[in-house]
């Protein structure tokens, strides 16, 4: 079975409130619980996570007091142990020698506040397996991001966030696997780099020149405009992005209108109205250093965060414009923040 929506209100999060301390508390901790009346499975023995996040130090920031400080939501007890804790809430004690896995891969939670309101972002993707015998069956995959506006965001996403992912790890306990067709650990570990394998732009060395409106057409390599032209100041800045016209003369393009360009076999991105950025490809992965955007002041902005990246929103909304560095998500194309992976 498989839940897939990019954009969907949905949400796979579970947080509860810390105990409050003194001023410079910058962690807030949380354990979610279940509440959920349901028949408990019988089908699997035991859980595990796998936790392939680039950072495992935390799951996100909330906004806390008046002034809406930004803490970081930290797990305690560990993750792994919630998890086989409200594992042994939903399931009875058996024979059976079948594990539920989870292959976690994003856990983001941020908050923004714009014209005294409140905006909660949560973005999960992950993968639900069954393992029997040294051998794996997919379950269940998720891509979700929930968008909650109210004058208590915290609260309510605590709230929703808990509930929501106790029935997500039900519906997955009740989810009989068809086949154990994956043998071994090593595809779970390198699961997104296998998905990449079928994607263009990860597997080809020469792009298609031209102006790219889209994600899907950056990543599936079929430009819109094939006539781009990218002119450059001595320092090696971009100056200017240009289109042909219908009078085959070049114009300059707007710049918000599109998402990529591909000039002399280099990739550059739009950001904003305002910037242009080239890209690099590590590893697997393409990264830039870049503005993320401008301050947050209206709704357009926050739209633009979630649009780009849920930390980058965060940055937004805070008015953080110093370069940063971001990787692109394959999946979506969203612009998210690099981070080094915890050893």
């Amino acid at each position: 079975m498989k839940i897939i929506s990019s954009f969907c209100i949905t949400v796979l999060f579970f947080l509860g409130a810390g105990k409050t301390s003194h001023g410079q508390k910058t962690t807030e901790t949380f354990k979610f619980e279940n509440n959920l009346i349901a028949a408990q499975s019988t089908y699997f023995s035991d859980f595990n996570l796998i936790d392939v996040r680039d950072d495992t130090s935390s799951i996100g920031i909330i906004q806390k007091g008046v002034l809406n400080k930004k803490v970081s939501l930290v797990c305690e007890p560990p993750l792994n142990e919630q998890l086989k804790t409200v594992f042994k809430t939903l399931t009875k004690d058996t024979n059976s020698n079948t594990e539920l896995i989870l292959l976690l891969q994003q856990l983001n939670f941020s908050e923004v506040t714009y014209a005294a309101k409140e905006i909660g972002l949560i973005q999960i993707r992950g993968v639900f397996f069954a393992k029997k015998d040294n051998k794996y069956s997919k379950l269940v995959e998720i891509d979700t991001l929930q968008i909650l506006q109210t004058f208590d965001v915290t609260k309510q996403l605590l709230k929703k966030g808990n509930t929501f992912f106790i029935e997500l790890f039900n519906k997955a306990l009740t989810t009989l696997p068809q086949n154990f067709d994956l043998d071994n650990l090593s595809y779970l570990i390198n699961y997104d780099s296998l998905q990449k394998v079928n994607l263009p732009l990860y597997t080809v060395k020469d792009y298609k020149t031209g102006a790219y409106a889209t994600y899907e057409e950056l990543v599936n390599q079929t430009p819109s405009d094939t006539t781009v032209k990218i002119q450059f100041y001595k320092t090696g800045h971009w100056k200017s992005v240009q289109l042909k016209n219908k009078k085959d003369k070049y114009e300059e393009v707007v710049l918000k209108d599109w998402y990529a360009y591909v000039f002399e076999n280099k990739i550059f991105l739009s950001t904003s109205i305002h910037e242009v950025y080239p890209v690099t490809k590590k590893g697997n992965d393409f990264y830039f250093k870049g503005k993320i955007w401008t301050p947050a002041t209206t709704a357009q902005s926050i739209t633009m965060g979630v649009a780009f990246g849920l930390l980058g929103a965060l940055a937004a909304s805070a008015g953080n414009t110093e370069i940063t560095e971001l990787k692109i998500d394959y999946k979506t194309g969203a612009f998210i923040r690099a981070w080094q992976r915890n050893k």
